[in-house]
């Protein structure tokens, strides 16, 4: 949250006021229809957040994200205000949820295979690996909604222009003809970014290069600090009708050196 909120100019002070709003905007997708009442007060309460700060920016504009999505043109045309509010807004939940189900799924993944774990802190050079196949195996978002613009047939099965089709991301990103042995987590596979993780094309996730660092960071950092990662009990799982991960992973460890 703070490096976040540090890209898209909001004070420091203010991150207590993000982290509990974000938490409340995502808590839906596990908590059911007794989370939706706080879902909603936190849609307004980000809403109203960011009109402000973009109409502050608009008058005094920086080197941060609002000021830059203030400034940009799409064929010749700006941005409207509503559409700067709402991408800044769309940028820090996600931007939130994503990266900590990431690192709770790949600490999970790791913890059953101890050895890898043990490479990743002996290599640093293993980390973008290590994150791509967190990525590819354990995807946050269990799907991807299109809208076919040709006629098309896919094994066999036709789909006409115009229809909605989900992707399953988990059988995507297990192509045995794109990742051999693909039920295998394996942080040294090459090629490493044929999953469709982030989407592709004109709907290419905006936040892909950030997810990326802080995932590395994150891996980086403990993988030098802790080693003997173990469940420590039953994690609890999101109900995966958004993003899917851990939200509670018992684990114990032991310090390095």
């Amino acid at each position: 949250m703070p490096v976040i909120c540090g890209i898209l100019g909001v004070p420091q002070e203010d991150i207590p006021f993000f982290a509990q709003t974000a938490l409340d905007w995502t808590r839906w997708m596990y908590g059911g229809p007794p989370a939706v009442p706080a879902a909603l007060a936190a849609h307004e309460a980000m809403d109203a957040y960011m009109a402000r700060l973009v109409e502050g920016r608009a008058n005094h504009e920086g080197d941060d994200v609002i000021s830059g999505l203030l400034r940009a043109e799409s064929e010749g045309d700006r941005r409207s205000r509503d559409e700067v509010i709402h991408t800044a807004a769309a940028l820090i939940v996600p931007g939130l949820e994503t990266t900590f189900s990431s690192l709770g799924s790949g600490l999970y993944l790791f913890a059953q295979h101890p050895e890898q774990w043990e490479m990743l802190a002996a290599d640093p050079s293993l980390l973008p690996g290590a994150a791509e196949e967190i990525l590819r195996f354990a995807p946050v978002a269990p799907t991807l909604e299109r809208i076919a613009t040709v006629d098309a047939e896919v094994n066999g099965v036709p789909v006409p222009r115009d229809t909605q089709v989900v992707l399953a991301l988990a059988a995507v990103n297990r192509d045995p003809a794109l990742f051999p042995d693909p039920d295998r987590f394996d942080i040294t596979r090459r090629p490493q970014r044929l999953h469709m993780s982030f989407g592709g094309g004109r709907h290419t996730c905006l936040g892909l290069h950030i997810a990326r660092a802080e995932l590395q960071e994150a891996l980086g950092c403990l993988s030098r600090r802790l080693t003997r990662l173990e469940l420590d009990g039953e994690p609890t799982w999101s109900i995966p009708l958004g993003f899917q991960g851990p939200r509670v992973m018992p684990m114990r460890f032991q310090a390095r050196g």
